[in-house]
């Protein structure tokens, strides 16, 4: 039954998110070192594919998409098992990855695998968000162009 939950759960996502979720995972794999780092995220997308479709599935991937699904949703992987709507797409995450979607940073890439490093960058953008973005859109468009002001000087 919960298995069978997080089929669902995964079939769920349309074929970009599925990608997104096999990136994390792969991610996620290498960090624990259950993985190697050349594994590209189309296999790892092969992977969840058989998945859902009962297909013999490694424990180590699935456990790898149910822990990135708890990156992916707030409390991903327990609303997978439980068949709970998987909602709640709008999330820190998805404002990060679409204002950052289109631009390449080389100087952060090599840092990607540095968690503390990510923890700060996630502190940084929520406190820069929490203290900028109010009810009024103008007030926030300003706030955020004086933020951007302040950090571009140099």
């Amino acid at each position: 039954m919960y298995i069978e939950n997080v089929r669902n759960a995964l079939k769920s996502f349309s074929a970009q998110e599925r990608y997104e979720l096999a990136n994390l995972t792969k991610q996620i794999l290498v960090r624990d070192g259950r993985i190697n780092e050349s594994v590209r995220p189309s296999e790892i997308e092969k992977y969840m594919k058989n998945f859902i479709n009962r297909k013999e599935t490694k424990m180590k991937y699935l456990e790898g998409f149910l822990e990135a699904m708890n990156l992916f949703i707030p409390q991903g992987a327990t609303k997978a098992l439980l068949g709970k709507q998987m909602s709640g797409h709008s999330t820190w995450r998805d404002i990060l990855l679409n204002v950052t979607n289109d631009i390449p940073s080389e100087r952060l890439a090599k840092h990607v695998n540095n968690e503390y490093l990510v923890k700060e960058l996630k502190k940084l953008f929520i406190t820069i968000v929490e203290a900028c973005v109010v009810d009024d859109e103008g007030e926030t468009i300003q706030r955020l162009h004086l933020i951007n002001e302040i950090l571009n000087r140099k």
